[in-house]
């Protein structure tokens, strides 16, 4: 079992290594909200068949008592070489807004083989725009993405909000996500009309052209689906889909696995 874990856990590594070098496509991961292993394994399977590359796992309606490395590792396994990207966030119904419980299960899910661990940017010191300021808690978020690395995951450090980002305040949104030991930023924030959407795609020019990390940038509102497929000419390191049998309201904006392949056939790879 050991032996068998380490092998997905080495090939999960080299895919997420792989996948965000220069010059590759958008990886697109299956997001999926499940309620029991079972139907994680079940959605996984039905995200690979669709031809995802990867696996956004938010462990917010799996019960406390499924939450261990034994139920992850037979999630690594199953993905057979995929990686998983593990997210808890403040909205989970069991922990809310406890900050360092949350972030307890999600070492327990590195430790299980997970590829990238979700760390919000205001761990520690809930803030406007999920950005702290407070140095007290940066500098517990920076310990925190240490610990993460010594247990051989890559860490996203995320923010999301109900507002909308002009393109400047997108890059120092981003800059200082990234000061706090992160290997990849995320935003999503909102984006419901024409003129925000072309200031987002501003942003995505300026990301594409200079910005030294892997980024995800992320809408939703009106707009939020054209954002979406929009990353992917712009080199937006991961994007989230659906399946094509996926109706829940949550996911609305997301467009689905094939939607975002037949985007990548039209288009040129981009530079991670």
């Amino acid at each position: 079992m050991e032996s068998n874990l380490k092998y997905f856990v080495l090939m999960g590594a080299c895919a997420l290594a792989s996948s965000l070098c220069a010059a590759e496509r958008t990886q697109i991961y299956h997001i999926m909200v499940p309620k029991s292993l079972d139907a994680a394994e079940k959605l996984m399977a039905e995200g690979f068949a669709e031809g995802g590359d990867g696996v956004c796992l938010d462990l917010r309606e799996l019960k406390a008592g499924v939450r261990t490395e034994t139920c992850f590792r037979q999630l690594v396994e199953r993905a057979a070489g995929h990686p998983i990207y593990f997210c808890l966030y403040k909205w989970d119904p069991i922990l809310k807004g406890d900050d360092a419980a949350r972030m307890e299960v999600l070492k327990t899910a590195a430790k299980a083989g997970a590829a990238i661990i979700d760390m919000p940017a205001d761990l520690y010191n809930a803030s406007p725009r999920e950005l702290t300021r407070d140095p007290a808690a940066i500098e517990r978020q920076r310990k925190m993405a240490e610990e993460l690395h010594r247990l051989g995951v890559k860490v996203i450090v995320s923010s999301h909000m109900k507002e909308n980002l002009k393109a400047s305040e997108i890059l120092e949104h981003f800059q200082r996500q990234a000061e706090r030991g992160a290997d990849i930023v995320k935003i999503v924030h909102r984006v419901d009309t024409d003129a925000e959407l072309a200031e987002t795609e501003r942003a995505m020019r300026e990301l594409q052209k200079s910005f030294p990390k892997p980024w995800l940038l992320l809408a939703n509102g009106k707009k939020g689906r054209e954002v979406r497929l929009l990353g992917c000419d712009y080199g937006c390191a991961i994007e989230f889909a659906v399946t094509d049998g996926d109706t829940r309201e949550t996911f609305k904006e997301q467009p689905t696995i094939r939607e975002f392949r037949k985007r990548l056939a039209k288009g040129s790879a981009q530079e991670i």
